[in-house]
C-alpha cells in the first residue's frame, strides 16, 4: 500500500516538474552508476533517497527498501563490480512508462530491467528499478 501511495504522489511530482528534468536526471544518474562514479552519484541523489527493486522474487534483488544516499551508492556500485558484464551484452533503451521517462535495460537481447527515478527537480528522490519477469512482459 504505501509503495502506491508514495509512487502516485511522486508521480503527480515529476509530472510538475516536467519530463526533460526528470529524463536529464535519469540519464545523469545511469550514466554515473556505468561509469562508476560514486561522487556524482552522491551529488545526484538526495540524502535521504530511497531505492526501491521489485524482482516478485524471481531474481535476486533487495527484499526491502534501501534508505539513504550512502546505502544506495554502496548497493549499486557493489552489485555493479560483482555482476559486471561484457559491455557488448548490455544495452539501454530510453522508454516512456507509465507516463514517466524510463530506462529498458537489456542483457544479451532480453529485457532484464526497467530503470525510473522520481525528483524534487533537483535531486533524485528515489530510484525504482523492475526486474520481476512478469511485469517486464508487459514492456516487451
Amino acid at each position: 500500500m504505501f509503495k502506491r501511495v508514495a509512487a502516485g504522489i511522486l508521480g503527480a511530482l515529476n509530472v510538475l516538474l516536467g519530463r526533460e528534468v526528470h529524463g536529464r536526471l535519469l540519464g545523469a544518474f545511469m550514466k554515473a552508476l556505468n561509469d562508476g562514479d560514486a561522487t556524482l552519484l552522491k551529488m545526484l541523489l538526495r540524502e535521504d533517497a530511497i531505492y526501491i527493486n521489485d524482482s516478485g522474487g524471481h531474481r535476486p534483488a533487495a527484499s526491502r527498501p534501501v534508505c539513504g544516499a550512502r546505502r544506495i551508492i554502496r548497493l549499486l556500485t557493489g552489485l555493479a563490480r560483482r555482476y559486471q558484464q561484457p559491455e557488448d551484452s548490455v544495452s539501454a533503451m530510453p522508454a516512456l512508462v507509465n507516463g514517466s521517462d524510463a530506462l529498458l535495460v537489456y542483457l544479451n537481447g532480453g529485457l532484464v530491467q526497467m530503470w525510473t527515478v522520481s525528483t524534487d527537480g533537483v535531486h533524485i528522490m528515489a530510484v525504482y528499478v523492475v526486474s520481476n519477469p512478469e511485469k517486464l512482459a508487459r514492456l516487451a
